[in-house]
C-alpha cells in the first residue's frame, strides 16, 4: 500500500513539473507606440522659416542662380603641337647620339581670346612618339610653359627600334594638374602661345643606326582634357545665351492645394565675379511646378531690361580672391506672391550676354577664375499671414511596438492643436518599403482649431481630441508589419481668412497602445 501510494505521488508531481513547463502568460501592456509634434517647420521646413521679434514666423527662401557656366567661356582645340622629324639623305648614328633638336612654339586656337596665362584644375595630355627607325631612341620632353611650384615640366621616355615590318611607337599620359601655363611664348610677348622643345637621341644601349630618308619620328602631343581653374588675357568679345533651372526646396512637403501668401517681400542681387565688362539681358524669371504643371513669370521691369555690369576685381588674398560688381534689385512690387502661391518645384531663368561690348578696354588684363561667374540671389521674406485651400501637409514617424506577437487590443490617439486652424487628419501604416499597408482611422477625422484670444487674436489654448480605436484582426496584423506612421494633415481656412503663424503654434500627436502580447 505504502509503494502504491509513493507511485502515485511521483506521478502527481511529475504531471505538476511537466504543467508548468507547458504554461504560459500572456502580457497585458499600456504603452506609447508613437509621440511626435507638427509644428510651422513640419510645413514650411526647418531650415526655411525665421522667428521673428514678435515671436511670429517668416519663410525665407534663399535661391541661387548660376547665370553664365564658365566652362562655356573658354573653347580650345585639343592638338597642341604634330613634328614629323625625317632626314633626306642616309647616314649612321651612333649610340647616345643626338638625332634632333627642335624648339616648339605652338600658337594654340582660343576662338577669339587672346590668354596669357591659365592655371589648370585637370589637365590630361597624351604624349605619342611613333618611330620607323631599327634602333630604340630616348626622346625628351620639355613643356616650359607648364610649371608647377617653379618647376618646368619635363617627360623623358624609351621608344622600341622599329621592325622590318612594322613601326614602333609608346604613348604616355601627362598629368598637368594644378600646372601654371604661361602663354606669352620663349620671348613673354605673345599670348595663346606654347613653348617647348623636343629632343631626340639614339638609345645608349642601342647599336648603330642606320637612317634612311624614309625614316621619320612622328611626335604628337595633344590635351585629352583640359579645366582651366583661372586664366588671365583678353577673354574675347563673346555672346551667350543660357537657360536653366534650380530645384526649390522650400514647398516640398505639400503635396497638394493651395494657399494665399501675404505681404512678400522679395528681392534680387546679381554679382559678375569675371574681370570683364558684361551686358545682360533678363529675358526670363519664372517659377514652375510640376504637378499639377503651372508656371508663372516675373512681371518686373527687370524682365526685358539690359544691365550693365562692370568688370570684377581681384584682391590678391587666396581665402577671397575677387572682388565681385554687384547690382540690388527690389522685386516686391510685382506678382512674386503669386509665383510662390503655385509651391514651385524650380525657378526658370532665360539670359543673353556679352562680355567686353565695347572690346579690349583692359589691354589684356581680363581675368576668370572658373568656379565664380555670373550668379544671381534671389531672396524672399515671406510673413507667415496666409490662407489655405485644401491644403495637404504630410510627415513620417517611427513606430515604437515591443514586439510583433501582438494577440489583441486597442489604441488611442490624442491629439493636442494648437494651430489656429482646424485640420484634417488621417494616419497611415507604413512597411519598411514606405508602402501604405492600412489607415488607423475608418475616415478622415476633423480636429478642431486651438481657441483663438478674442483681443489679441493669438491661439492660446489648444483644442483637445481623443480617439478610441479597436483593433480588427486584420488591422492588428497589419500593425505588425508597420515600421512607420505617416500622417496626413489637410488645412482649410474658414472662407479663405488669413492667419499669422507664429512660433508656439503646433500640434502633439501621441498613440498609446493597450496591448495583449503572446509568447
Amino acid at each position: 500500500m505504502r509503494k502504491l501510494l509513493l507511485l502515485l505521488s511521483m506521478i502527481v508531481v511529475i504531471f505538476f513539473i511537466s504543467c508548468q513547463k507547458k504554461a504560459s502568460w500572456d502580457r497585458h501592456i499600456l504603452a506609447p507606440l508613437l509621440n511626435t509634434h507638427l509644428d510651422v517647420g513640419d510645413i514650411f521646413g526647418d531650415t526655411n522659416v525665421q522667428e521673428n521679434s514678435d515671436q511670429s514666423w517668416s519663410l525665407i527662401v534663399k535661391q541661387n542662380l548660376n547665370l553664365l557656366a564658365t566652362n562655356k567661356v573658354i573653347n580650345m582645340d585639343d592638338t597642341i603641337s604634330v613634328d614629323l622629324f625625317n632626314i633626306p639623305f642616309t647616314f649612321t648614328i651612333p649610340p647616345g647620339q643626338k638625332v634632333i633638336e627642335k624648339q616648339n612654339v605652338t600658337p594654340l586656337n582660343f576662338k577669339g581670346m587672346e590668354l596669357k596665362m591659365a592655371r589648370a584644375s585637370v589637365a590630361r595630355m597624351k604624349f605619342y612618339v611613333t618611330n620607323t627607325i631599327k634602333q630604340p631612341l630616348l626622346v625628351n620632353y620639355k613643356l616650359y610653359s607648364a610649371t608647377l611650384n617653379g618647376l618646368v615640366y619635363e617627360i623623358t621616355t624609351e621608344v622600341p627600334a622599329a621592325s622590318d615590318t612594322a613601326k614602333a611607337f609608346v604613348v604616355k599620359d601627362i598629368d598637368l594638374d594644378n600646372y601654371n601655363i604661361d602663354l606669352t611664348g620663349p620671348n613673354g610677348d605673345a599670348y595663346n602661345t606654347i613653348y617647348a622643345t623636343t629632343t631626340v637621341w639614339i638609345h645608349p644601349d642601342g647599336d648603330t643606326a642606320i637612317v634612311a630618308p624614309t625614316d621619320s619620328v612622328l611626335i604628337v602631343s595633344t590635351f585629352d582634357e583640359f579645366k582651366p581653374a583661372y586664366a588671365r588675357g583678353y577673354l574675347g568679345e563673346q555672346q551667350f545665351d543660357t537657360r536653366g533651372a534650380e530645384a526649390i526646396g522650400a514647398f516640398g512637403n505639400f503635396k497638394s492645394g493651395s494657399f494665399d501668401i501675404k505681404k512678400v517681400k522679395a528681392s534680387i542681387d546679381i554679382y559678375n565675379f569675371i574681370g570683364a565688362e558684361l551686358s545682360i539681358g533678363i529675358d526670363q524669371l519664372a517659377t514652375k511646378r510640376n504637378s499639377p504643371p503651372s508656371i508663372v513669370n516675373l512681371n518686373n521691369p527687370i524682365v526685358g531690361s539690359i544691365i550693365n555690369m562692370q568688370r570684377a576685381a581681384e584682391s590678391n588674398l587666396a581665402e577671397y580672391p575677387i572682388y565681385p560688381r554687384h547690382k540690388h534689385y527690389n522685386l516686391t512690387n510685382s506678382n512674386i506672391d503669386r509665383m510662390i502661391e503655385i509651391m514651385p518645384d524650380s525657378l526658370l531663368f532665360h539670359i543673353s550676354a556679352v562680355m567686353n561690348p565695347l572690346g579690349n578696354i583692359s589691354a589684356g588684363n581680363d581675368f576668370i577664375y572658373f568656379n565664380k561667374g555670373l550668379e544671381a540671389n534671389i531672396k524672399l521674406n515671406i510673413p507667415l499671414d496666409f490662407s489655405a485651400n485644401n491644403l495637404l501637409i504630410e510627415d513620417n514617424s517611427p513606430i515604437h511596438i515591443e514586439d510583433k506577437k501582438v494577440k489583441s487590443g486597442a489604441v488611442t490617439i490624442y491629439i493636442e492643436n494648437l494651430f489656429p486652424f482646424s485640420v484634417n487628419i488621417q494616419f497611415y501604416l507604413l512597411d519598411a518599403n514606405n508602402q501604405i499597408v492600412d489607415s488607423l482611422l475608418q475616415r478622415n477625422t476633423l480636429i478642431a482649431a486651438g481657441q483663438m484670444d478674442n483681443s489679441s487674436g493669438v491661439v492660446m489654448k489648444a483644442s483637445n481630441a481623443r480617439l478610441p480605436i479597436t483593433l480588427s484582426s486584420s488591422l492588428l496584423t497589419n500593425l505588425g508589419l508597420a515600421e512607420k506612421i505617416k500622417i496626413k494633415a489637410r488645412i482649410n481656412t474658414i472662407q479663405n481668412q488669413s492667419y499669422q503663424l507664429y512660433m508656439h503654434y503646433g500640434m502633439n500627436v501621441k498613440i498609446v497602445g493597450d496591448m495583449l502580447y503572446g509568447e
